[in-house]
């Protein structure tokens, strides 16, 4: 997978059938600075090649600790590698989670916590 383009959080990226991508599937851009976690929401193929719109959506800490996005952009030359759904969501906090459904075309069930669901107010 490569980065071709960026556009604020939204990343185009060329991939390979091989590669796997599903809708709301997951990716990590890392650069020299900072790895980022991307969600896919959008894939388009042609004749010529397969693109997908990849939507910045978290960066990791120096402690390797995962934070909300900061705004930041990767660069050109980052590398992509695709994130299991699971281990992503293994290591967001949940201390009282609520399963709201499978995330699409996968196996994994899909939760919030219900401990903040209201403090976003």
């Amino acid at each position: 997978m490569k980065v071709l383009e960026i556009k604020n959080n939204l990343v185009k990226i060329a991939y390979d059938v091989n590669d796997d991508l599903a809708l709301s599937s997951f990716v990590i851009i890392e650069d020299a600075n900072t790895p980022y976690v991307a969600q896919v929401m959008n894939l388009k193929a042609d004749t010529a090649s397969n693109f997908a719109i990849v939507k910045l959506l978290f960066t990791f800490n120096e402690e390797g600790i995962l934070k909300n996005y900061n705004g930041t952009i990767p660069s050109l030359k980052s590398t992509i590698s695709k994130l299991p759904s699971n281990e992503l969501l293994d290591i967001i906090p949940a201390e009282e989670p609520i399963i709201m459904g499978q995330l699409a075309q996968q196996e994994v069930p899909a939760k919030i916590d219900k401990s903040s669901a209201g403090s976003a107010r």
